[in-house]
C-alpha cells in the first residue's frame, strides 16, 4: 500500500514517422531495456512498474499512443511512489549515507525529478530516432536511446550497461 504519490509527469511528443504500432512496439522495446515490468493495459496503452534502488522508490510510467495524420502521438506519465518497504529502505539508506535522516527527502525528490526527466528525454530520443519497421537492425541503449555498436556492453554516451541481443529494435 503506497503511503504516498510523490511525483508526477506527464509529456507528450508527435512522431510522425512512426505507426501506433510501431510506437508501441519501440516504447515497449525501450521500457523493457530499461528494466521495467510491461504490461499491455489495450492495443495503444502501456503500464510500466520499477523498483528504484537507487532512491528507495517505486517508479511507474503509464503511456498512451494515438494515430495522428498517419503517425503517432505518444503520451507518457511517470510518477513514483513510497510505500510501507521502500520507506523502510529509504530510511536504512538515511541513516547509512547522510547524517541527517530529514535531508534523504528533499535529495531523493530532486534526484527522482532529475531522473524521471532523463528517463522520459531518453524515451522521446528513442522514438524519434526509430523508422517504421522492416529496417536493418540497429542495437539501442535502453537509458539513453544512443544507437550501441553490436558488441558493446555499455553505452558510450551515459555508461550504463547494455542489455544482449534480446534489445534489438529496428530502425
Amino acid at each position: 500500500m503506497p503511503l504516498q504519490r510523490l511525483f508526477v509527469r506527464r509529456d507528450h511528443r508527435p512522431f510522425p514517422q512512426l505507426t501506433p504500432e510501431d510506437a508501441v512496439a519501440s516504447v515497449q522495446a525501450f521500457l523493457g531495456q530499461a528494466q521495467f515490468q510491461v504490461y499491455m493495459v489495450n492495443p495503444y496503452q502501456l503500464h510500466a512498474d520499477q523498483y528504484f534502488q537507487k532512491l528507495g522508490l517505486r517508479r511507474a510510467m503509464d503511456i498512451w499512443v494515438n494515430e495522428q495524420a498517419g503517425g503517432s502521438v505518444v503520451t507518457a506519465e511517470i510518477s513514483a511512489t513510497l510505500g510501507d518497504t521502500e520507506a523502510a529502505v529509504g530510511l536504512v539508506g538515511a541513516i547509512i549515507y547522510l547524517p541527517l535522516a530529514v535531508a534523504v527527502g528533499a535529495v531523493s525528490y530532486i534526484d527522482y525529478e532529475q531522473d524521471a526527466n532523463a528517463l522520459l528525454m531518453s524515451l522521446w530520443n528513442y522514438l524519434g530516432s526509430s523508422g517504421p519497421r522492416g529496417g536493418p537492425q540497429e542495437r539501442r541503449c535502453g537509458n539513453c536511446g544512443l544507437a550501441i555498436e553490436q558488441d558493446a556492453r555499455f553505452c558510450k554516451r551515459c555508461g550504463a550497461q547494455v542489455a544482449g541481443q534480446t534489445g534489438s529494435v529496428p530502425v
